[in-house]
């Protein structure tokens, strides 16, 4: 081989060495272009939605309990074709010394959903029934306030027109005079019986106005954990002789119901006779 030939052999050979060299550098190439935004690197959250205590520096105190609840059926927004009314609850701010995060509805002791601000929608009230509302608050840690004292609330019956007075838990609105005073309170109601919806799990109660005709107002429904002997608490107020409620609000045990008619003046007649409902425990 003549000296032209081996320069060009020389210098072939230091060619390929480099571009060996390069390649086992991982230099030399371009990376192929993104199909898509590379997600940002950040934490998956852990089960819970709420942040832990870790994450805000340790807060383990629960905001106060929410206040002033109250409650008012509102029509649906739409007229043609007209959707149901609703039922609009609303209370009053909690407090909380890194600030409210938000709040927790309850009705019938399950959990409807959460709200940011002092008002929750229930659009899936039904007629005549009556439903027991309480409100949790929670802060950024996730820590949850007691629930509120329940809110009992009634809706109309369909051809009744709609609540224009909120029903409010801290507040009974002022009874208005009897027009008669020297008349005698109600009489008892008769026939109380129960009946329930074992698809909906719904308790009814029914009853008959007093025999002798007595003038009513509303009935009180009474109830209390035992036989009937006590006269028990009152449990809800209806205007109508029946009353529908969900089984979630019994407690395990006895519970014994009664029913009291009222006049206009906020007199009552004595209780009628009790019907019980049995509930068993959780592993029954």
């Amino acid at each position: 081989m003549n000296a032209w030939g081996t320069l060009i052999s020389e210098r072939l050979a230091a060619v390929v060495a480099a571009a060996i060299i390069l390649s086992l550098l991982g230099c030399g190439k371009s990376p192929p272009p993104p199909t898509e935004w590379a997600p940002a690197e950040v934490s998956q959250p852990s089960e819970s939605v709420l942040p832990t205590t870790e994450m805000v520096g340790g807060d383990t105190e629960p905001p106060s309990v929410p206040a002033g609840l109250r409650a008012e059926l509102r029509p649906g927004a739409s007229q043609t074709p007209p959707s149901p009314p609703f039922a609009e609850v609303a209370w009053e701010p909690s407090q909380d010394d890194t600030g409210v995060a938000g709040y927790l509805v309850y009705r019938d002791g399950v959990e409807l959903g959460s709200a940011d601000a002092l008002v929750y929608h229930d659009s899936s009230v039904q007629p005549n029934r009556s439903y027991a509302y309480t409100v949790c608050a929670f802060d950024a840690a996730g820590n949850k306030s007691e629930p509120s004292s329940p809110l009992n609330f009634t809706t109309p019956r369909p051809n009744q027109p709609l609540r224009t007075e909120a029903a409010t838990a801290d507040h009974t609105p002022e009874t208005p005079p009897n027009p008669s005073p020297s008349m005698p309170p109600p009489s008892a109601p008769v026939n109380l019986t129960r009946s329930f919806n074992h698809q909906k799990k719904e308790f009814s109660l029914q009853w008959s106005p007093p025999a002798d005709g007595s003038p009513v107002s509303s009935y009180k429904i009474l109830h209390t954990m035992d036989s009937g002997a006590k006269v028990g608490e009152e449990f809800a107020t209806t205007t109508s002789t029946d009353y529908t409620f969900s089984a979630n609000r019994l407690k395990q045990g006895r519970n014994a119901f009664r029913v009291q008619a009222m006049d206009a003046a906020g007199r009552g007649s004595p209780p009628s006779a009790p019907v019980t409902v049995n509930m068993p425990g959780q592993d029954q």
